[in-house]
């Protein structure tokens, strides 16, 4: 994304492009989770929709998948990020769930694991 600099006036201002690269990529996100969950895992465009998902990711939230799939489930107390939780969560990744007769843990649902796996 272009910012504004003396010699280009009229574009974005540098501390604006942060927040809308922020929005672009929940929204893109969100939008392919949506398309992940729905499709059928023999789709020809699942894979790739699925690996896209993987690619927008930041470190945390690619740590959190990881943490969830690799450990899970997760105690809220131990997982990574808790916004990151949530937001897997949202996206459809993740699920809540028991764990010998206790409430309050997380684990990455089949969805999740298929976009962890193409890391």
């Amino acid at each position: 994304m272009t910012t504004m600099n003396e010699n280009a006036p009229g574009l974005m201002p540098r501390e604006q492009v942060r927040p809308v690269k922020h929005a672009f990529r929940t929204a893109l996100g969100t939008s392919m989770a949506a398309y992940v969950q729905s499709a059928d895992q023999c789709d020809e465009d699942y894979a790739v929709i699925a690996q896209a998902l993987w690619d927008l990711f930041t470190p945390t939230e690619r740590e959190a998948l990881a943490q969830l799939v690799t450990q899970g489930p997760v105690w809220d107390g131990d997982v990574i990020s808790k916004t990151t939780r949530d937001r897997l969560l949202t996206l459809g990744l993740a699920s809540r769930a028991c764990n010998k007769g206790e409430q309050g843990y997380t684990v990455a649902n089949y969805r999740g694991y298929d976009v962890w796996r193409r890391e």
